[in-house]
């Protein structure tokens, strides 16, 4: 069955049949889902928020919550997802109240904010809250260093990184190396590291 009986569904959802919303997921009012799609347990989809065709979204990602902006005073804002993402596991994606736009690759692992978007530093506290081990944090911190604040080139930051004996700085690596629209980099002034 597509639909695991125990998703909660909102009222004015629109998914397709061939979509696959796994156990204890939260789809609210007002969302559109694209063909092929498949949401984990666990997942929230909020209001507002329009996903296109084949995009996996896994456990525990909120998508589509009210902006963190300051400003925000309860206006209709929405969150527009293209085709072809993998959002994973504790990932949040916020709807836009200073028009967004994402038109390359989010980093795993990473903080991307601002407008234009720029990778911020490794989002320690979300790799925390997910058990991530101190030994892995350190590493994916240094592969933040290597590619965003050394002089080095990209390509020789990656040959370097293949070295690195954890699993997710590869997954970093082959997910660099994947991108075939290029992905969103940090500016060349940003010193925030995030832990």
């Amino acid at each position: 069955m597509p639909i695991h009986p125990t998703a909660v569904i909102g009222q004015r959802v629109a998914i397709p049949d061939n979509v696959v919303v796994n156990a204890y997921a939260v789809i609210e009012d007002d969302v559109q889902i694209g063909n092929d799609c498949e949401i984990a347990s666990h997942a929230v989809i909020k209001q507002f928020t329009r996903i296109g065709a084949r995009n996996r979204i896994f456990e525990h990602a909120v998508i589509g919550g009210e902006p963190q902006d300051i400003k925000f005073k309860n206006e209709r804002s929405y969150l527009q997802i293209g085709d072809d993402n993998l959002i994973r596991e504790f990932c949040t994606f916020h709807r836009a109240s200073g028009k967004s736009k994402i038109v390359q690759d989010v980093l795993p692992f990473f903080i991307t904010d601002g407008n234009p978007a720029q990778v911020r530093g490794i989002n320690s506290v979300g790799l925390r809250r997910a058990g991530f081990s101190e030994q892995t944090r350190r590493a994916l911190k240094n592969a933040y260093r290597m590619l965003f604040r050394s002089a080095m080139p990209i390509e020789e930051a990656l040959v370097q990184l293949e070295q690195v004996d954890d699993e997710h700085v590869l997954h970093l690596v082959n997910f660099i190396r994947g991108s075939k629209r290029g992905f969103i980099r940090a500016a060349t002034d940003d010193t925030d590291e995030n832990g």
